[in-house]
């Protein structure tokens, strides 16, 4: 009888261990069952950003914009580059720079746009004017004008951001009457013109 009732708590406990190993494995199961899912859906997600990403990259290598390449490159003309294109893409497609070709006026880095020109100076071409150093430049081959206040007419003084023909007339009084301008400061003498008008006006202005 003794034995018997041994059995039997055996026979539960190992039933009862059973019932736990299968309840691990089931749980075990649902959890592995459930990753794989949210893993798919998860990778799912960065692939599409991904793929929006590139598509725009495409598109926007794919249009293409027209630029006219002159001067020193070996076959000037008109070309197709790709929207966003640089300066030294529109070159390489004009054949490359001729062997004549100054670089140092023009911005190799410069981005083009549709209808855009570039022209690109030979050797001695722009004698005199510094190299760009990398800028783009804001006029190739355009020196700066100054008028030169001492000789100016009264239109070519009206010319000058500010300047009227009231106050045109006075510069040309007090030259008349103080025998010219000796300095470009000398302009603030004149009635009319203070300091701020000054300003305006120095990079434009020249006593010769």
């Amino acid at each position: 009888m003794e034995h018997l009732q041994k059995n039997k708590i055996l026979l539960a406990l190992l039933l009862l261990f059973v019932s736990i190993v299968c309840i691990v494995f089931w749980r075990s199961g649902e959890h592995n069952a459930n990753k794989p899912q949210e893993e798919f859906e998860e990778l799912t997600t960065v692939t599409s950003e991904e793929i929006q990403e590139l598509t725009v990259e495409q598109k926007e290598k794919d249009m293409l914009i027209m630029v006219d390449v002159k001067g020193a490159v070996k076959t000037p003309g008109v070309y197709q580059i790709s929207s966003g294109g640089r300066a030294f893409h529109a070159i390489e497609a004009a054949g490359g720079l001729h062997e004549a070709a100054d670089d140092k006026f023009i911005n190799l880095a410069q981005k083009l746009e549709d209808g855009s020109v570039l022209y690109v100076p030979a050797i001695g071409e722009m004698h005199g004017l510094p190299p760009l150093w990398g800028q783009e430049a804001e006029s190739a081959g355009e020196e700066k004008k100054t008028v030169n206040i001492n000789a100016a007419s009264q239109e070519e003084l009206q010319s000058l951001t500010g300047i009227g023909p009231a106050k045109a007339g006075a510069i040309i009084q007090y030259r008349e009457e103080h025998g010219g301008f000796v300095s470009i400061e000398d302009i603030k003498k004149v009635s009319g013109i203070g300091e701020k008008s000054f300003e305006k006006l120095k990079e434009n202005i020249a006593v010769k």
